[in-house]
């Protein structure tokens, strides 16, 4: 835990400190909880955490969430609970259900606000206006406008006003402005640049409001230009970048140079506090900022901490009782982390939809060798081997994967469907699309390097003159030869700015079939239940 005054930063072993107050500003404090960037984890993840060994731990899930929240009402009683977007993909608990999960846990949490991330919109408004139906949580973004959308129209609101301690405060949402080209929200919503919501925090303050926080889906780097830039922030609760912050951390064995909060200084010389709490539910962000009257942050009290059941386990078996209360006690000495019994009531409501996402854990497709990380480019290679081959029916020859699609590793061993639809859990549909030669040559220089990832690529292959050759295609391929490729349904549409494929005017199809589902047949064809071959491992890489 760290206290922080403007000008003077103190561990809280430290505690004593002179502050001097204008006679006018009664100071008061605002805690705040948040999360972001969850992506439907309803289960928890298991971590290794690093002191003089290895220690395997499981971390959040949504009735773990649920019961940190409750103890930090008990300790703040007017506790601000904020999610930062991203509530929704990732795990199978989306793809069976939807949103509907989620939205039964987040209701539980007692969420106050919540900016709708880019993955909320991957399904398109229709699906993003089910989940708001069902979920009883303000929406807000000062920079989209939905009005001409007759789903999401009057939904989602700029910004929403709040009473905690008998003061007002905003909460400006801040959705992601390339959300166009990496989600689907459709031709009717409008995205405007971050720095849009200013009208939105000086309609407030106009208001009367004088505490206002933005709440962002912008990513880090843009959340720090945002409290730099617009005046009158008393604090920025962000998501989107998975950014993981907290130096406690680092002790506990999760390396991290980036402290909780980072300090951002205005022009005006004053200390705005931006925050993340990284990803999966995996970590909860607890900052308590002390104020005066007049909205102005005059320092804050910062707690963030890993949510851990108390099961620790070293080397695949669980630590004897004594071990695990001695490693318990060493773990909550770095401060990053908090033990907690789930709740049993949100462990009540999942189990009713527990059924069908156990059917899947069940359903074995394939048995690896060893695991395949998602970093590791053959992951990349296989997912679009597995588009190609999907569409090979229709002529594809090359398979395109996108590394943003690929959001999970797959395990050693037993490889089930839900490993896979944790790979692939956007239910694309592989998609054939001619191009010519000189379009896939555009086409693979503009996602070459792309956000230093690497795309999965399939069929063809470079020659060192930058001429392409192509499965099937006898030869060089030349700029006006058609090349048939295969890809999701994603990309195919324009996402991540490869606006050729959603433009080129040849043969085009739709297979309707699931990118998941090409990725478990391929792995059940290429990696047999029956196979037991461990000696031509190339499946290890980095992640």
């Amino acid at each position: 835990m760290t206290i922080h005054r403007q000008g003077l930063a103190l561990n809280i072993r430290f505690i004593p400190v002179l502050l001097v107050l204008a006679a006018s500003a009664r100071p008061w404090d605002l805690a705040i909880a948040h999360i972001n960037d969850v992506h439907s984890h309803m289960d928890p993840t298991e971590l290794q955490l690093v002191l003089d060994t290895t220690l395997t731990v499981r971390a959040g899930g949504a009735a773990r969430l649920v019961a940190a929240l409750r103890a930090l009402r008990r300790e703040h009683p007017d506790l601000l609970v904020l999610h930062a977007g991203d509530e929704l993909v990732g795990t199978p608990w989306f793809s069976l259900y939807g949103g509907l999960a989620d939205a039964a846990v987040l209701d539980r949490m007692g969420i106050d606000a919540f900016v709708p991330g880019n993955h909320e919109f991957d399904r398109g408004p229709k699906a993003l206006r089910r989940f708001l139906d069902s979920l009883h949580v303000p929406a807000v973004a000062a920079n989209l406008d939905v009005s001409r959308d007759p789903d999401l129209s009057g939904r989602i609101r700029p910004a929403v006003v709040v009473v905690r301690s008998g003061h007002r405060i905003g909460i400006v949402g801040v959705a992601q402005p390339e959300t166009p080209e990496i989600s689907q929200p459709g031709p009717d919503v409008r995205f405007f640049h971050a720095s849009a919501v200013r009208k939105a925090v000086d309609s407030l303050h106009h208001a009367g409001v004088r505490t206002v926080i933005l709440l962002s889906h912008a990513g880090f780097d843009e959340d720090k230009v945002l409290a730099h830039t617009i005046p009158g922030i008393a604090a920025v609760v962000g998501g989107h970048s998975h950014t993981r912050m907290g130096r406690n951390l680092t002790e506990a064995g999760l390396r991290t140079g980036i402290p909780y909060p980072e300090e951002v200084r205005t022009p005006e010389g004053r200390m705005v506090p931006v925050v993340q709490s990284w990803e999966w539910g995996k970590e909860m962000g607890e900052i308590v900022l002390h104020l005066d009257d007049s909205g102005r942050t005059l320092g804050w009290t910062a707690s963030p901490f890993l949510p851990l059941s108390d099961t620790i386990s070293v080397a695949g078996s669980a630590l004897a009782p004594d071990r695990s209360v001695a490693a318990r006690t060493r773990l909550l000495a770095t401060g990053a982390v908090r033990f907690f019994q789930p709740d049993s009531l949100t462990q009540a409501l999942l189990s009713r939809w527990n059924g069908p996402i156990d059917s899947l854990r069940h359903a074995v497709v394939a048995r690896l060798p060893s695991a395949i990380l998602r970093g590791n480019p053959l992951l990349g290679t296989l997912c679009a081997s597995a588009l190609r081959e999907a569409g090979s029916p229709w002529g594809s020859q090359v398979g395109l994967q996108n590394a943003g699609g690929i959001r999970d590793d797959l395990p050693g061993g037993l490889v089930s469907r839900e490993n896979v639809l944790k790979v692939m859990p956007f239910q694309n549909t592989v998609v054939v699309v001619a191009l010519t030669g000189a379009q896939l040559k555009g086409l693979r220089a503009r996602t070459r390097g792309r956000d230093g990832r690497r795309p999965g690529w399939d069929g063809v292959s470079e020659r060192e003159d930058g001429s392409l050759q192509v499965r099937g295609h006898l030869g060089v391929l030349g700029d006006a030869d058609s090349v048939r490729l295969a890809t999701n349904s994603y990309l195919a549409a324009g996402g991540d700015g490869l606006e050729v494929l959603e433009h080129a005017d040849g043969f085009r199809l739709d297979t309707g079939i699931s990118d998941a589902e090409a990725l478990s047949s391929l792995l059940g064809a290429a990696y047999p239940l029956s196979s037991l071959n461990r000696t031509n491992d190339t499946t290890r890489g980095t992640q």
